[in-house]
């Protein structure tokens, strides 16, 4: 018997929630190797691409409670991939960045997201996934989210920058 194929939603809200619900197995099946969840891998990407932040601003970046991301923070730094230092002696914030296993995590995890990216959009000419990537940062903005990137070019696979 044939599975029952659910109609493609309208409206580009819906659209993009089937979307992610259909990325999110894949990306959950490649960061399997590393025993990360794609949060706590978009966390540690985030922390090396900044420098270093507070759990604080990470929860503000990803929309997530103080609560969830300090559960994430925990998590991150009992697997020995992040550090936390005070950011002023004698305050009570904390800022946290990445240790040398959190880069190499990093760095094998992104292997792997690339290869599902070449395979999402094997068939997507480059300037179609570059448009994309142009797009998605739009909204991105449109929906007032924090994104720096530092004047670097879009970069339409999670490859690492050179170090």
């Amino acid at each position: 018997m044939r599975p029952e194929v659910l109609p493609f939603p309208e409206g580009t809200v819906a659209m993009f929630t089937w979307v992610f619900y259909g990325m999110r197995p894949r990306m959950d099946d490649r960061l399997k190797i590393l025993d990360l969840t794609p949060i706590q891998f978009m966390v540690l990407g985030s922390l090396r691409q900044s420098g270093g932040l507070s759990a604080a601003e990470l929860s503000r970046h990803f929309g997530v409670t103080y609560q969830t991301m300090g559960e994430i923070v925990k998590k991150l730094k009992r697997r020995s991939f992040i550090t936390r230092a005070r950011s002023i002696p004698g305050r009570r914030g904390f800022r946290l960045g990445l240790t040398r296993v959190g880069r190499e995590a990093l760095r094998t995890g992104e292997r792997a997201i690339e290869v599902l990216e070449n395979e999402v959009f094997s068939e997507m000419p480059a300037q179609d996934r570059e448009t994309l990537c142009e797009l998605l940062l739009r909204l991105h903005d449109r929906l007032g989210l924090q994104c720096d990137l530092d004047g670097a070019a879009i970069q339409t696979t999670w490859s690492a920058p050179s170090e």
